[in-house]
């Protein structure tokens, strides 16, 4: 019943202006509504990317929702099984899909269901890369990790847990703590920037 359902308000933001010519004109005009999302632009750019291919439907909109928490579910149980076993993963998994703020916000067209993708993707690339060392997924972990503030604000937490098994299991890696601390500073001091910019943007 994803296409039944009436929008609310905060859907509305974005729906009545997805038709627009363009992704700045659509842009422009979503944040000017909605200034508490102004410093999370994203799910917006997703979303408009979306509604270019498959339409700017109530029904396609909640399908990039529901298609995020798929995708958000199967990192899930990758990782559980990384971490501890097949049938841990399974329970996850089965846990995750029953989860009633889940469903809540998979049918919402919204950025919830997206950054929850890209908090699952980035703990994925992290387990791979503490099992093995691999460059390739450090360097995803840490460019979705780079995403994750314009996204959303709880976003960034994930680092805290990430840092803290940075600490406990490879403390012996120092170089490799030193490069991934300096990355995620780097990306604080860019979102700083962002935020002062919107800051006086919206002061003025």
């Amino acid at each position: 019943g994803l296409g039944r359902e009436v929008a609310w308000h905060d859907e509305v933001l974005s729906l009545r202006h997805i038709d627009a010519p363009d992704l700045r004109s659509f842009m422009s005009e979503v944040l000017s509504n909605d200034v508490g999302i102004k410093p999370f632009p994203v799910y917006f750019v997703v979303q408009y990317g979306w509604s270019s291919v498959f339409g700017p439907t109530v029904l396609s909109l909640r399908m990039l929702s529901v298609t995020c928490s798929i995708g958000a579910l199967l990192l899930l149980i990758g990782t559980t099984r990384r971490l501890y076993s097949e049938p841990a993963s399974w329970i996850a998994g089965a846990l995750f899909s029953v989860s009633l703020p889940h469903i809540y916000f998979a049918q919402e067209i919204r950025f919830y269901a997206l950054v929850t993708l890209l908090v699952a993707l980035s703990c994925y690339a992290f387990v791979r890369a503490m099992h093995y060392g691999e460059t390739r997924w450090w360097a995803l972990n840490i460019a979705v990790n780079a995403v994750l503030p314009w996204t959303h604000v709880y976003g960034p937490l994930v680092w805290i847990a990430q840092a803290f098994a940075l600490l406990l299991f490879q403390f012996r890696e120092r170089k490799l703590i030193v490069v991934w601390a300096l990355a995620h500073f780097a990306i604080c001091v860019a979102f700083a920037i962002w935020m002062f910019g919107i800051v006086r943007y919206v002061i003025e």
